[in-house]
């Protein structure tokens, strides 16, 4: 079982896109099953 605070600790390790694997590793291992990810787009007019 995992709570947010997990989460959060192990995404406070993040410093550079590089270090995405290994967040994804380590929150796999505490029983997450899916990381859903949603971006916003931007629309720029000019």
């Amino acid at each position: 079982m995992f709570t947010i605070e997990n989460i959060q600790a192990a995404e406070s390790k993040i410093k550079t896109g590089a270090d995405f694997p290994q967040f994804i590793k380590e929150i796999k291992e505490m029983g997450v099953k899916r990381n859903d990810v949603y971006v916003k787009r931007l629309i720029y007019l000019f």
